[in-house]
């Protein structure tokens, strides 16, 4: 049996299994206002650009609105949130990454200044429609299964 783990996660593995136990959960933000949400693009560590809606990890003992607070305000300068609502939680892989990570919808006023995390790779930002949002997943410019699972999660409530 094999172990090795990091601030983030613990894994476990043999030659037949692995486990992925991650450390803290983590949150998915919806910000949304007037009809238009925000996605923003970043740069992963194997240097693909994504378009995804902003999300982050959970510090120790942080409930997933705090989570989703935080991160929101790291990743792009908004604070001014008006209305925040717990839409469900989400497994990354529930056959190996043992954890739940909350989807906050955010109610806020975009008209305050956006500012990007550029220690994180976020470079840059877009406000869409739902449907600018279903058609950027139709074309494959949406392929973070974070961002697909929110906005599954985002229109079971709408309908």
């Amino acid at each position: 049996i094999m172990e090795w783990e990091n601030n983030y996660f613990k894994i476990i593995g043999s030659p037949t299994s692995l486990q992925i136990n991650q450390k803290n959960s983590g949150a998915v933000i919806i910000a949304t206002d007037n009809h238009k949400y925000l996605l923003i693009k970043i740069k992963r560590t194997d240097n693909t650009e994504h378009w995804e809606f902003p999300r982050g990890f959970s510090e120790k003992n942080e409930t997933h609105e705090q989570t989703a607070i935080r991160e929101l305000k790291e990743e792009t300068n908004l604070s001014n949130t008006a209305k925040m609502t717990k839409l469900g939680e989400v497994m990354p892989d529930s056959g190996l990454i043992n954890v739940k990570i909350g989807i906050i919808l955010i109610k806020l006023n975009f008209n305050q200044q956006i500012k990007l995390q550029k220690s994180e790779k976020i470079f840059d930002y877009k406000l869409v429609t739902l449907n600018q949002l279903k058609q950027m997943i139709a074309n494959q410019d949406i392929i973070d299964s974070f961002t697909l699972a929110a906005y599954a999660k985002l229109i079971s409530i709408k309908n």
